[in-house]
């Protein structure tokens, strides 16, 4: 928050190859839960049922978490934000989460209560509550499980955290040393939150995980963005940003196991991150649908999970057996991903419009 008024703000539209790049990380989670539900009934005999095309879709998260430290700094840095304009930051990245989540977690809610799907997940009235507020609470029955009834809801309460504490800067004036004052805060809550580690809170877990870095590292790449664009020193060739993200994407499929999550990916996703925010994709029909797909990642990231139990019940059900299970993967990845631009397309996209006018008035 330090540029100088010169600097022309990027806008969201503009970047179009981050758009592509979400829709990339959404496919990556679909890609990865369909692998795991074919996976539990296969067991890796085929080609594409195998652990590490799970561990390899997984880190579709990581790349979201990148993204969004990288798309709150861009959409807020030359705007005049007084301390009044923390709660309206909050209100906004709220109406932004909360409206199709909730929606999709009263379904969810609805489908344990008449016991047509997740039978096995009994829940509580606290839970409940605890769910749909995005507050980290164990799941009954599952001590340390800590996810939501919608349970990929769960990197939700990451986001949340993050702008939470982005906010507060924003609310205590912290535009010189902003990214100073992020990782000082986040590191000092970490350690309090490890200090009481022997006072089980669910809420600890994520307080302390070295996930939220990974928003940091997604601020700083804006502030290196925007240097850069100032600067004119970004390069223009699409060949090889595309290269770059396609050995970054290969590089995270061979993620070594005696690395951390975060110290091996976060570099990676920031190298696609900064990569794709320098494309220039040319009009095409192609392009044209992954920035679409990246538009829809949110409700293709939160439907995808009501497909995996679609193929889960399925296979249960033997009704699969006489399909190549790398068939299967392909299909109902595809299937999941249709589906969740279906809900953008009819639902999401509708309902953050009508929003945004309400809150305008």
């Amino acid at each position: 928050m330090t540029e100088s008024t010169n600097i022309i703000p990027v806008k969201p539209r503009k970047l179009e190859g981050i758009q592509i790049l979400r829709g990339i990380a959404a496919a990556m989670v679909v890609f990865c839960h369909v692998v795991n539900a074919v996976y539990n009934y296969d067991h890796g005999q085929s080609l594409l049922a195998k652990k590490q095309f799970i561990l390899w879709g997984t880190s579709g998260v990581d790349i979201f978490f990148v993204i969004s430290g990288f798309i709150i700094y861009i959409t807020t840095v030359n705007k005049n934000r007084q301390a009044d304009s923390a709660p309206a930051f909050m209100l906004k990245r709220a109406l932004r989460i909360y409206p199709l989540y909730w929606l999709f977690t009263t379904v969810y809610v609805l489908l344990i209560l008449s016991g047509l799907a997740f039978r096995s997940n009994p829940i509580t009235p606290l839970y409940t509550i605890s769910s749909y507020l995005l507050i980290p609470a164990d799941k009954p029955g599952h001590h340390g499980f800590i996810h939501p009834i919608v349970s990929q809801g769960w990197t939700l309460a990451y986001e949340l955290y993050f702008y939470l504490i982005f906010s507060l800067g924003i609310l205590l004036k912290q535009k010189k040393h902003f990214i100073l004052y992020l990782c000082i805060s986040l590191s000092v809550l970490a350690g309090l939150a490890l200090s009481f580690k022997s006072v089980y809170l669910p809420v600890t877990g994520l307080i302390s995980s070295p996930l939220i870095m990974e928003f940091v590292l997604g601020v700083l790449l804006a502030r290196l963005f925007l240097h850069l664009q100032k600067s004119q020193l970004l390069f223009k060739s699409n060949y090889l940003c595309a290269l770059l993200i396609a050995i970054a994407l290969l590089a995270l499929y061979f993620e070594p196991v005696n690395v951390s999550r975060v110290a091996y990916r976060a570099p990676l996703a920031g190298l696609m991150l900064l990569t794709a925010a320098m494309l220039c994709p040319v009009r095409s029909a192609v392009n044209r649908y992954l920035i679409y797909l990246g538009d829809a990642s949110y409700s293709v990231y939160l439907t995808h999970g009501l497909f995996s139990l679609a193929i889960g019940t399925l296979l249960k059900k033997g009704w699969l057996g006489m399909i190549d299970p790398s068939l299967i993967i392909l299909l109902f990845t595809a299937i999941a991903i249709i589906g969740g631009v279906l809900v953008y397309t009819w639902i999401e996209k509708p309902l953050m419009i009508r929003l945004k006018r309400s809150t305008l008035k």
